[in-house]
């Protein structure tokens, strides 16, 4: 069993898992690969690319599971994939701020876009396989020519950092979310700009209905989806269910269909037309990074932080559970038919001028958010004793969550109380906890919550992710139905005995610690170093 001590608090390896009504909870067939944020379906179905927290791309046959490549070149974590339409090439986004586009029959990279200057959020490739796409925590969208890479545009997107990004089937619109849950819509080949609102938080997936570009749904890191009719900028229906962010969503080909992937460890499959839930699957119940279905609607693939890839028979099992079930009566969804318009036959015939616009038809268009610096805050003055353990402020209340999109950590949080001069933690805490005799939310000051990166038997805890926050990345603290932001501005290790970072501070901020893993020593059973990140309001 391993240890960590800080004070006499140990931190042992943790996950969340939201309590569910689970239905089915054994996956047709498995993969075991590196922890995963990014999974994509070749379109024949035959091939399944994951992209793990070790940089690497990784191609597995569909079917045996077999191994088939592995792709190096990020210097960072992959956070998101895509196939080309015709499946012989590969686009992939990182934590390393590049685009790589991979040539799938020689498993060789073709070329390395570097545009982006922050984490890339999405990737996408248009239907007609003429264009690429890339979203940024840097607040940019590039769309570029499929072939070569060229740049056909670059456009700046007016809430701030993007999280997605997506293709309308007729590749004639582009949608990007936003961290503060708008959705802008681009005309790529009219100049217009759409501005729609709903979501509350950052928009963490865009799918469009195969069959009709005018039919979007969107995830959301407020754990719901909502279904949109772009001809008419409406909000059609709104999906509940989940009980964590909703990571990745997919339609099946014909458009009837939407699965849905979340940290609460579940899959759900949804009727578009009722909003009715069909079915609810969960594997090993770790949290669900990403998701897809197949080309072919006959399979639904699902990766989780763990690094399992999960498959999911559409026929059988779970077609039988849905026969098994009765489904409510509801109006469907009347949805407008998008009109049948030629795209133009090359990329190149895009507008590129009219295609930046320089005065968007608006009424009102938030100011840009600045995106941080980075630079390091002060530390605080060290006294050479430690401070007093003062009053205790009440523990935490059940209704406040921390929220970590860029590295897919959600949580609600508990109270690691004070027994002694130590903090008492269960060895096997599966949530964040508040460090009792630090500042809390109704008060000012250096609020420090712990969790676990390692549980006893090695196996990955909820702060594991930690290790790919990037200075200038958003955290939110979810307090009474409202989200108080913090922007990361240090990242560091410290020794076990050094308990400075857990001291009162003058600014408010937010520190996260959590056992280093690199520095646990087997023989002494302990680990030397803490990791550390400091963020502060913003």
């Amino acid at each position: 069993m391993r240890f960590f001590w800080i004070l006499g608090f140990v931190l042992f390896a943790t996950t969340v898992v939201g309590q569910q009504e689970t239905s089915l909870t054994q996956p047709d067939r498995i993969i075991h690969a590196s922890p995963t944020d990014a999974l994509a379906y070749s379109p024949d179905g035959t091939r399944v690319a994951v992209g793990g927290r070790d940089n690497l791309i990784r191609l597995y046959d569909a079917n045996t599971g077999e191994l088939q490549a592995m792709l190096s070149g990020h210097t960072a974590w992959v956070t998101h994939l895509d196939f080309s339409p015709d499946g012989t090439r590969l686009i992939s986004g990182g934590q390393d701020n590049t685009v790589r586009v991979w040539q799938i029959s020689d498993y060789t990279q073709l070329y390395v876009l570097r545009q982006h200057t922050a984490t890339v959020t999405g990737v996408d490739w248009s239907d007609n396989g003429l264009m690429i796409a890339s979203a940024s925590m840097d607040g940019t969208i590039w769309v570029g020519d499929a072939q070569t890479g060229a740049e056909l545009a670059l456009l700046t997107n007016y809430s701030g950092a993007v999280w997605s990004v997506a293709f309308s089937p007729d590749g004639r619109t582009l949608v990007s979310g936003s961290e503060n849950g708008v959705l802008w819509v681009w005309g790529l080949y009219d100049s217009t700009v759409t501005q729609l609102e709903g979501h509350q938080s950052a928009v963490t997936g865009i799918a469009f209905d195969p069959t009709n570009s005018n039919i979007m749904a969107t995830a959301n890191w407020d754990a719901t989806l909502r279904l949109w009719d772009l001809s008419t900028g409406t909000l059609l229906r709104t999906f509940n269910g989940h009980t964590a962010p909703v990571t990745g969503l997919a339609f099946n080909t014909t458009g009837t269909e939407l699965v849905s992937a979340s940290l609460d460890g579940t899959l759900r499959l949804w009727d578009v037309a009722s909003g009715y839930t069909l079915a609810i699957m969960q594997g090993d119940g770790y949290p669900l990074s990403s998701v897809a279905f197949t080309s072919e609607q006959q399979e639904i693939a699902a990766a989780s932080l763990n690094g399992q890839i999960d498959f999911w028979q559409r026929t059988g099992r779970i077609q039988t559970l849905i026969d098994s079930r009765p489904r409510p009566t509801q109006t469907p969804v009347v949805v407008v038919q998008a009109p049948t318009i030629p795209a133009p036959a090359t990329a190149a015939s895009i507008p590129t001028a009219q295609f930046i616009p320089t005065n968007p038809p608006q009424p009102t268009i938030p100011s840009q958010m600045v995106i941080p610096t980075g630079t390091p805050i002060p530390e605080a003055p060290q006294p050479t004793e430690p401070p007093a353990i003062v009053q205790a402020p009440p523990p935490p209340e059940s209704g406040i969550s921390l929220s970590i999109p860029t590295v897919n950590i959600f949580s609600s949080i508990t109270s690691f109380p004070i027994e002694g001069n130590t903090w008492a933690i269960d060895p096997w805490e599966r949530r964040v906890g508040h460090f009792q005799g630090t500042a809390w939310v109704n008060s000012s000051g250096n609020i420090v919550l712990g969790g676990h990166s390692e549980y006893p038997d090695g196996s990955r805890g909820i702060f594991n992710g930690l290790y790919g926050l990037n200075v200038g990345d958003p955290i939110y603290l979810n307090v009474d139905g409202q989200q108080r932001r913090y922007v990361v501005t240090e990242k560091r290790t410290v020794h076990y005995q050094d308990i400075s970072v857990v001291y009162p501070t003058g600014d408010n901020r937010l520190t996260l610690i959590t056992c280093d893993i690199p520095s646990y020593d087997a023989a002494a059973n302990t680990y030397w170093e803490r990791l550390v990140v400091i963020a502060v309001e913003g």
